[in-house]
């Protein structure tokens, strides 16, 4: 909806882990086939790409790192590769900037 965002309600340093980002792992084709469903639907799109992978976690409820936008002018986030934990898959938002 363009209208949702993140803002911290403390400071950071660089290096510190912000917040952890949940999703379902996709493949391109699963992705494509996912954004035009929701679009379709009028719902908004959280599919993020990152490091070769497509994650997507428009679905789930609580998930705070879908409305993190690290690819913003001046973004002071950036995101490691995914890690498979307890059956899910993850991606880790660090801070890189006090």
């Amino acid at each position: 909806d363009g209208e949702r965002g993140v803002r911290a309600l403390q400071q950071f340093k660089s290096g510190s882990f912000v917040c952890e980002f949940e999703a379902n792992l996709l493949s391109k084709a699963e992705c494509e086939e996912a954004e035009k469903e929701y679009v379709e639907e009028g719902k908004p799109v959280y599919i993020l790409e990152a490091h070769g992978y497509y994650f997507d976690p428009t679905l789930r409820p609580n998930v705070i790192g879908k409305y993190i936008n690290h690819a913003a002018k001046g973004a002071n986030i950036k995101l490691y590769p995914p890690l498979e934990a307890r059956g899910r898959t993850r991606i880790r938002f660090v801070s890189i900037k006090d």
